[in-house]
């Protein structure tokens, strides 16, 4: 019954990070672009904001640079010692808006490449970084269990978990409140 329920939420969330915008430098000639906004110029050297998904197809082609839209192992690694070190409180440090989905196109994409140039380094690389993601994961899902039974979360909090987490979040606590409902530990207007 959950199942096929997460399956629609994870392809909405799919679809909005494709949709977040990422910027790019403009490498190649480029036709007009149509977004949300109407068509586009792109002119060669200048720099843009495009939903991913355009710039994905653009970049394909090599006719866009994208900035930014990568994570490396320094950067997770900066994560979850941070992560880490906030441990004892209730503390979230600020996270990219699609933080997981970037880590999982990274895992993809270094998959990929293991089982068409597959190396050692690579795999070291690849396996360091699962380890950082898995460590992330469970260390931001205590924090987001340790804050369900707050009343009011004050929007600093908020502000910093991801896309993702904010969903997670909003589930694990609708299904708390109804739990408790259930159970007649809270009462239906609560």
């Amino acid at each position: 019954m959950i199942k096929p329920f997460l399956k629609l939420l994870f392809e909405f969330l799919e679809r909005d990070f494709m949709e977040d915008e990422v910027r790019v430098e403009v490498i190649g000639d480029v036709p007009r672009v149509f977004t949300t906004e109407g068509f586009i110029e792109l002119i060669r050297g200048a720099e843009y904001v495009l939903p991913r998904r355009i710039a994905y197809r653009l970049a394909e082609n090599g006719l866009v640079r994208i900035k930014d839209d990568d994570i490396t192992l320094e950067d997770l690694s900066g994560i979850v010692y941070n992560e880490e070190a906030t441990l004892s409180r209730q503390q979230l440090v600020k996270l990219k808006p699609f933080i997981y989905s970037l880590i999982l196109m990274k895992l993809r994409s270094m998959e990929e490449k293991l089982r068409t140039k597959p190396s050692l380094e690579l795999y070291d690389e690849y396996r360091k970084f699962t380890d950082l993601y898995s460590t992330l994961m469970r260390i931001r899902i205590r924090k987001l269990m340790n804050l369900l039974n707050i009343i009011e979360i004050p929007q600093d909090l908020v502000e910093k978990m991801s896309e993702e987490e904010k969903l997670l979040f909003g589930l694990m606590r609708s299904a708390l409140k109804e739990w408790k409902k259930n159970l007649g530990i809270e009462k239906a207007g609560d």
